[in-house]
């Protein structure tokens, strides 16, 4: 008997044959040609580990994963110890090693050596030296000319001034610094009214307790949050100073930590979406009560400096567009008078950067031409207007 289209193996399964054959056939190209693409990579154009996989490590508490926006800029952040990666932008590409006390510097003790002065910085990523080498931030300058000094790079990206009040109390203080130098940026006043942290209450600084999360979510870097920065460096994962408490830090995916051809695919949308905020978004005013919080944090971190016996210099980073128009924006330390005030209250000395950034501006451009970081040139002007402000707080 003839086969009919009813029976087993009949015309009417033949297409269907035909279509897993050609599904596979398909398939198996593809393989071929990213294993192909995966391999020449290897070989001819090795791929870095992004900055956004390795070297920043966020704490998020449940509530705040409902929003990618509150997820980037609420949660805290630290530096993942034991980091040694590439970072590379289209302006820079540098080493950035992380240390095992999750510093951007080399392996430095906690105990003081002796006839030795320690200078701690506290800031953000204009401290930690974002786009320069280690050596070349203005930290590790200020050392190179200061003999029986021994400086420390505390800065994380995205730090905020109450991060940093934080990070003293747990870590700083560890160091026995004999200054603290508290670098200050215009977005500090964001980050400490996002992270939620402390709040003013009748005019008295208050702790507001966070919540231990029970675990922790992985997010790419790129789809993290809407924030262009934070978009490049965020990747959620434990907190340092609750590290012990946290799950492990949140690993990168599979692919983006075995395959050169994803990184280099997530190298290029990192890329293509790193913008820096416009002019007005930048430059946005913040409010009295908002700037009022962050002149009390401030105060605060002073007070702890100061009762910790160390002497204290508070520094205003100026923003890029402070620099190039002169004529139509304010210093900083003017703009943020009261930040200034309450660090002068509690005994710290004040520099503003403005005009040493402004001076070396003549020269040549202070800072990178797409990011709103300061570039080698701009590090240089910065310790150099700091060292004659460290001179009289290091002697004895």
């Amino acid at each position: 008997m003839s086969p009919t289209s009813d029976s087993p193996g009949g015309p009417a399964d033949q297409p269907r044959g035909s279509c897993l054959t050609g599904l596979a056939v398909v398939l198996a190209s593809t393989v071929a040609t990213l294993l192909l693409l995966e391999l020449g990579l290897r070989l001819l154009a090795p791929q870095p580990l992004l900055d956004s996989d390795t070297f920043l490590q966020a704490l998020a508490s449940e509530p705040a994963l409902n929003s990618a926006r509150a997820q980037a800029r609420s949660v805290a952040r630290s530096l993942r110890p034991g980091t040694d990666v590439v970072h590379e932008t289209t302006e820079w590409r540098v080493r950035v090693h992380i240390n095992s006390h999750g510093l951007r510097d080399e392996e430095i003790p906690y105990e003081k050596p002796p006839h030795t002065q320690r200078v701690l910085f506290l800031g953000d990523s204009m401290t930690f030296g974002y786009g320069v080498e280690a050596e070349q931030s203005f930290p590790k300058l200020v050392q190179s000319k200061l003999p029986h000094v021994q400086t420390i790079n505390t800065g994380c990206p995205s730090f905020g001034t109450c991060d940093e009040l934080d990070f003293f109390r747990a870590e700083g203080i560890k160091y026995h610094p004999d200054v603290v130098v508290v670098v200050f940026f215009r977005n500090d006043v964001r980050d400490n009214v996002d992270r939620s942290t402390y709040r003013l209450v009748a005019g008295h600084l208050q702790h507001v307790a966070q919540e231990v999360p029970s675990s922790t979510t992985k997010a790419d870097g790129f789809t993290a949050t809407g924030d262009a920065f934070d978009r490049n460096i965020l990747t959620l994962g434990a907190a340092h100073q609750t590290a012990s408490l946290a799950p492990p830090p949140a690993q990168p995916s599979f692919l983006v930590r075995h395959s050169h051809l994803a990184r280099l695919i997530r190298l290029r949308i990192a890329l293509l979406t790193h913008k820096i905020a416009p002019p007005e978004q930048a430059l946005e005013r913040r409010t009295k009560a908002e700037i009022d919080l962050s002149a009390a944090i401030m105060g605060e971190l002073v007070r702890q400096i100061r009762a910790s016996g160390a002497k204290a210099l508070v520094v205003f980073m100026p923003q890029k567009e402070v620099v190039h128009q002169p004529t139509h924006l304010q210093p900083p330390s003017v703009e943020f008078a009261p930040i200034a005030e309450a660090a002068k209250a509690q005994g710290a000395a004040v520099l503003d950067l403005t005009d040493a950034m402004r001076a070396a501006n003549k020269t040549r451009d202070p800072y990178f031409v797409k990011d709103p970081h300061p570039n080698t040139w701009g590090h240089q002007a910065a310790a150099h207007a700091l060292l004659p402000a460290l001179y009289p707080l290091l002697t004895p």
